[in-house]
């Protein structure tokens, strides 16, 4: 998979997620079967583009209490 492929499919697998809602990297990375370390560099670089947005999720942690932790969301592009 090339960079240009990695970022379609992360950019994807993040239009699927219900609104006001993000993904973190353990589940994109699962989505697409990839590494977590591919999973952030493709992040990164969307982030870079300015297409995404880190946002704070509620996920149950490994002692089954909800915390915040970091997401992902794609930037809604301005209306033309």
């Amino acid at each position: 998979m090339n960079e240009t492929e990695l970022l379609a499919a992360v950019s994807q697998a993040l239009q699927r997620i219900p609104t006001g809602d993000g993904m973190t990297v353990v589940e994109i990375a699962k989505t697409l079967n990839l590494s977590e370390a591919a999973t952030r560099k493709a992040l990164r670089q969307l982030s870079n583009r300015d297409r995404l947005v880190c946002i704070r999720v509620w996920r149950l942690n490994i002692t089954g209490c909800s915390q915040r932790v970091p997401g992902y969301q794609l930037k809604v592009p301005p209306p033309s």
